[in-house]
């Protein structure tokens, strides 16, 4: 039988002529290629050739990995802090960002984006340019994240905008002597691992999905949707599994809010 919060057809979700999201990152992961990892840049130069129309910026960045090394008791003797290369490409407009490193490719934007369609074909874009430029043949996991901030005036209304179900202690009347909460929620759809994290967040919340800190206070509405790899596959077996993942966490959305929220905030476009 199938669940409630992905049986809506994302194929009729509305658009939103003011949306809540605030954030969306792609990403898949893949076995290493270590020529990625060098610092002058000369790995990269022929990926960088074949997305630079789109994204002509870019900068060198670093991640910072700890690796822990224990004895035979397995007690911790050593820890060091490893330096991981991060290329980022930005567009012209600096909206939209992607970021390559060894084992990973990732496209993010902050605020809305023109449609499920549109995002995939970006991310493809890119997933082609790495087929061609790299190779990687083994791709590991395939994951959308969606991240949502419910604040001012859609705060005030949150009892009119999400459903029940989701509201918690609030029970959909926000008393802001409830400082804040959380909740963590993992499901499997059609393939597809989904985890949701929902609740209050106080004024000054950063999570690693903000690049500063909230101004006031929000309700956080995060959507991370993935899926498992364990084949090699084609540009063609990608784009239609990320097509499924961005349905997915789509849907979840849809059933998240109410009829209310979105006659109040839809568009006629294509969501």
């Amino acid at each position: 039988m199938t669940h409630e919060p992905i049986a809506t057809s994302a194929t009729q979700l509305a658009r939103l002529g003011s949306s809540p999201l605030r954030r969306v990152v792609c990403a898949v992961q893949f076995s290493p290629i270590l020529r990625i990892a060098d610092h002058t840049g000369a790995g990269i130069g022929g990926f960088q050739d074949s997305i630079r129309s789109k994204y002509p910026s870019v900068d060198l960045d670093h991640a910072h990995e700890l690796e822990l090394t224990t004895d035979e008791t397995g007690t911790i003797s050593d820890t060091k802090v490893l330096k991981q290369p991060v290329w980022r490409f930005s567009s012209e407009n600096k909206r939209w960002r992607a970021s390559l490193t060894t084992q990973s490719l990732a496209l993010e934007i902050e605020g809305d984006y023109d449609g499920r369609v549109a995002l995939v074909d970006r991310f493809m874009y890119l997933i082609s340019a790495l087929n061609a430029n790299f190779d990687p043949v083994a791709y590991k996991r395939l994951g959308f994240r969606f991240f949502n901030m419910f604040d001012g005036d859609r705060l005030d209304r949150l009892g009119r905008y999400i459903r029940p179900d989701l509201l918690n202690y609030s029970n959909g009347v926000l008393d802001f002597s409830l400082h804040s909460y959380m909740c963590r929620t993992g499901f499997a759809a059609h393939g597809n691992q989904v985890v949701v994290q929902h609740g209050l967040a106080p004024a000054g919340t950063q999570t690693d999905m903000q690049s500063r800190p909230s101004e006031g206070p929000s309700w956080i509405l995060d959507i991370d949707g993935s899926r498992p790899i364990d084949t090699a596959v084609s540009d063609l077996e990608l784009r239609a599994a990320a097509t499924e993942v961005t349905d997915t966490v789509c849907r979840f959305f849809a059933w998240s809010v109410t009829t209310q929220f979105v006659k109040d905030y839809k568009d006629d476009g294509e969501a």
